[in-house]
């Protein structure tokens, strides 16, 4: 099972990495041609000026999730400063953990509901016209993996704290 799980890992991981790479590479295209066209021939690309923003949108969540895997989000870590008991500290991550999984896990709970009022309504982008469904089911899964990730997390915690115990 271990095993099934590595490779669905690294799937999900080859998959994020690509993702990421064509958002990035097509938002810098797409800005490159708005500038250019803007400022050098003196019109406007038309309706394409939003799509930046939603793969900026589609890249920070699903690069969130990749962040989530290892733990690397950018924090503030005051309290090795405050409290010098590593057990308490252990205890103190795995309570941030379990806050993380939770908030997280309401958070995409409730974006699967925005993703289903989104096809229901039918929501449009105002410019390309595309359904903005699209867009919050990236954020919807990308919640999901970041939650199962810090269930994850949270799980080895709990498995280093009770290697303390016994």
């Amino acid at each position: 099972m271990s095993k099934f799980l590595s490779l669905v890992d690294k799937f999900l991981i080859s998959i994020i990495t690509k993702i990421i790479t064509v958002c990035m590479v097509a938002l810098t295209v797409i800005v490159f041609v708005q500038v250019i066209s803007r400022y050098v021939f003196k019109t406007s690309v038309g309706d394409m000026g939003e799509l930046p923003v939603y793969l900026m949108i589609l890249a920070i969540w699903v690069a969130g999730a990749l962040l989530a895997r290892k733990d690397d989000h950018i924090k503030l870590d005051v309290m090795p400063l405050i409290i010098k008991n590593k057990k308490v500290l252990k205890y103190i991550r795995l309570f941030v953990n379990v806050l993380t999984v939770g908030s997280i896990g309401f958070f995409t709970y409730l974006s699967f509901d925005y993703v289903q009022f989104g096809i229901a309504t039918g929501d449009t982008s105002a410019g390309l016209g595309f359904p903005l469904w699209w867009l919050t089911s990236f954020i919807s899964i990308s919640g999901l993996l970041i939650t199962i990730y810090y269930i994850l997390h949270s799980f080895k915690e709990a498995k280093e704290l009770k290697k303390w115990k016994s």
